[in-house]
């Protein structure tokens, strides 16, 4: 995303633009368009590409592109914990997608349970399908450990990110 942002500046800076600066929860988030009641305007000009200038436009032509480069750096810093929220959010999904699973498979195997007590075999099958249902828990926890121990590095890293 970082290419994106980066080619997309010097079109921002081509001619004179404005985006809208807000704070959401402590973030900050800019938006072309008003995005709330402490929304700041920043306005991006074009840097002058004429010679002889005088130092006040020189010093004003330094501080436009310091803006710039503060907006882009905010933008990038942005759009990274963004992506992190995502990862954060299709991991926690996919968590609660495996622990479905297994409650499923758990689920099937109690039923095959209640059944074998209903038969003479049904001792044996039933120790068999109660270490089936020990391996299936066993094989899900540790899926689902792994998935937890992800989702806490992603969650350090948008603290850091944002936070830095």
């Amino acid at each position: 995303m970082s290419f994106t942002v980066s080619w997309v500046l010097p079109f921002m800076l081509a001619s004179s633009t404005s985006v809208y600066k807000c704070n959401d929860n402590g973030t900050v988030v800019y938006s072309q368009f008003p995005c709330g009641k402490d929304q700041q305007v920043v306005t991006i000009k074009a840097p002058p590409f004429l010679g002889g200038q005088t130092a006040q436009q020189q010093t004003a032509q330094q501080t436009q592109q310091q803006t710039a480069q503060q907006v882009l750096a905010d933008i990038e810093s942005y759009v990274a914990v963004e992506q992190v929220k995502r990862e954060i959010a299709r991991l926690e999904g996919k968590r609660e997608a495996k622990l479905k699973q297994r409650d499923a498979q758990l689920l099937a195997l109690q039923q095959k349970k209640l059944k074998a007590n209903n038969n003479l075999a049904g001792a044996q099958w039933e120790t068999s399908i109660s270490e089936e249902m020990s391996a299936i828990s066993q094989a899900y926890a540790t899926e689902v450990e792994s998935l937890d121990a992800a989702i806490r590095s992603l969650q350090q890293r948008q603290l850091q990110l944002e936070h830095p």
